[in-house]
C-alpha cells in the first residue's frame, strides 16, 4: 500500500508538471508529456529560441530551455505574461520579468524587495496555488527579442552558478534582466534608489557593470 501511494503522488506529481508545461508552452498534453520525461537526461546547451513559450506550431526534435526553468522560474514566466497584458503590451519585456520575479518567493525576489524596498511591486502570489490567466488573456502573448535575450543571460549565469546544476531559478532570471542593461528596467530600479553594483553583486555570475 505504501508503495502504491508512493506511485500515485510520483503520477500527481508528472502530470502536474506537464500541466504547467503545457500552460507556458501552448503544447499538445503528449507533446509536453515527451518533453518533460526526457528533460531529466536532456543535454544542456544554451536555449536557442525561447519563442517556444508561444507554440504556434509542433516544437522541433530539440531540447527546450524551459526545462532548465525551476518551478518558480516557470511561474514567473506565466506572471510576466499576465502583466504584460494588463499593460496592454503586445509582447513581453524584460520589465514585466523584473516585476513577476518578484511576485515569486525566492531569492531573487527577496534581492528586489531588499534593494529596491521602495518600487511599487506586484502583490505576491497566493501561497499553493498555480498562476492562472489574467482575465481576458485569450491567447499567449510573445516575448520581445530582449527578453529572449535575458533568457540567455539567466542561463549564463545559471552554469556560472553550478554548471552541473541544470537549474535556472529565480536569481538567475533576475541575473539574465539586469545584465541584459535594458533601460526600462534599470531606470525603474535606480529610481527606488537600489545600488545597481551591489544587487548584482548578490546574484549568481560573474558582476558585470551596469
Amino acid at each position: 500500500m505504501v508503495t502504491g501511494g508512493k506511485s500515485m503522488t510520483r503520477d500527481r506529481e508528472f502530470k502536474r508538471q506537464v500541466r504547467t508545461r503545457m500552460r507556458l508552452t501552448g503544447e499538445r498534453y503528449t507533446v509536453a508529456q515527451a518533453e518533460v520525461e526526457r528533460a531529466p537526461g536532456a543535454e544542456r546547451r544554451p536555449p536557442q529560441d525561447p519563442e517556444r513559450l508561444d507554440m504556434t506550431e509542433a516544437p522541433q526534435p530539440t531540447v527546450s530551455p524551459f526545462n532548465w526553468f525551476s518551478d518558480r522560474s516557470r511561474r514567473a514566466v506565466v506572471h510576466s505574461q499576465n502583466l504584460a497584458h494588463l499593460d496592454g503590451s503586445e509582447s513581453i519585456r524584460p520589465v514585466h520579468l523584473l516585476q513577476a520575479i518578484s511576485m515569486v518567493a525566492g531569492l531573487g525576489d527577496q534581492l528586489l524587495r531588499t534593494h529596491a524596498p521602495t518600487l511599487p511591486w506586484p502583490p505576491p502570489e497566493a501561497p499553493g496555488e498555480d498562476p492562472a490567466p489574467a482575465p481576458g488573456l485569450e491567447k499567449h502573448i510573445p516575448f520581445s527579442p530582449e527578453a529572449k535575450r535575458s533568457f540567455e543571460l539567466a542561463y549564463t549565469s545559471s552554469i556560472a552558478d553550478d554548471p552541473d546544476a541544470q537549474n535556472v531559478s529565480t536569481q538567475h532570471l533576475l541575473a539574465g534582466v539586469l545584465d541584459l542593461g535594458d533601460g526600462e528596467v534599470l531606470t525603474m530600479v535606480r529610481q527606488a534608489g537600489a545600488d545597481l553594483p551591489q544587487l548584482r553583486a548578490a546574484l549568481p555570475g560573474a558582476p558585470t557593470t551596469i
